[in-house]
């Protein structure tokens, strides 16, 4: 992701870490999952957009996967590399309000097709499988 955002797996030791430091009885959970959404900057100057779902155990084991990914179109990546927070952006050139809190850029983008939720939880389920089926990753 943009912006010097941690890689996945360190992203999600991190947070555990910061839990543990101020625990409120989450840091003795037995599953970890840290999110993290962004942009990639390809080499031809492309926008992709994508995030990375984490998973570390209580015992230490820890496995991650990524969303589908999609090109910003150019209204989008115009106004987000002014500075402007992609949700905003999306707002601003769609003429929505606080889409980021409802369907997302890819709810937008595909009119609704897919939206934040159906998103991630691919993701989620593929970072989550080497648990459900421990003994096909040994």
């Amino acid at each position: 992701p943009r912006g010097g955002a941690l890689t996945p797996p360190r992203f999600c030791l991190e947070e555990r870490r910061a839990t543990r430091a101020d625990d409120g009885g989450v840091a003795d959970c037995e599953y970890f999952v840290g999110l993290e959404g962004g942009l990639v900057e390809e080499a031809n100057g492309d926008l992709l957009c994508c995030a990375w779902i984490a998973v570390l155990t209580s015992d230490g084991a820890s496995n991650c996967a990524r969303t589908a990914t999609f090109t910003l179109p150019p209204a989008l990546s115009s106004l987000v590399r002014k500075g402007i927070e992609l949700g905003r952006a999306d707002d601003i050139v769609h003429g929505t309000v606080n889409s980021k809190q409802k369907g997302g850029t890819v709810g937008t983008l595909t009119a609704g097709q897919i939206d934040r939720t159906l998103y991630y939880k691919h993701a989620a389920v593929l970072a989550l499988a080497p648990f459900a089926n421990p003994r096909l990753h040994i």
